[in-house]
């Protein structure tokens, strides 16, 4: 299956997330804030990231910025998650360059028809 970075500095999140993704048979990298995820990414060239908005050190925002600077990250389908809904969030991930958006806490169904769609499965 896919190899999939998860960044986010809640464990919770962090930690039902990676279990649903690993039941699901996908190779599942993690980091807890943004510094670390995006040393992440460049370290396992993830084929999706799953990254947080807001978090410390960088916030997802910055990240995904940096990760388009990069060539091996450039073309790298990002999932971005916040806990906040607002119109804002969405349409600056959006503008950095992030393929998609999820509130949480995420729908396990709404997650799995997102992957499918973001890495062609």
């Amino acid at each position: 299956m896919a190899r999939i970075l998860l960044v986010d500095d809640d464990l919770y999140t962090l930690t039902s997330i990676e279990t649903f993704l690993r039941s699901l048979k996908h190779e599942v990298f993690k980091a807890e804030d943004g510094e670390a995820g995006l040393q992440a990414a460049l370290q396992h060239r993830p084929e999706l990231i799953i990254l947080d908005a807001l978090m410390p050190k960088k916030d997802g925002f910055q990240v995904l910025e940096e990760l388009r600077r990069f060539r091996r990250t450039a073309q790298t389908p990002v999932l971005m998650l916040s806990g906040l809904d607002q119109p804002w969030d969405r349409e600056e991930a959006r503008r950095r360059g992030a393929a998609d958006f999820l509130t949480k806490p995420v729908d396990r169904a709404e997650l799995m028809n997102r992957l499918s769609l973001l890495l062609g499965r």
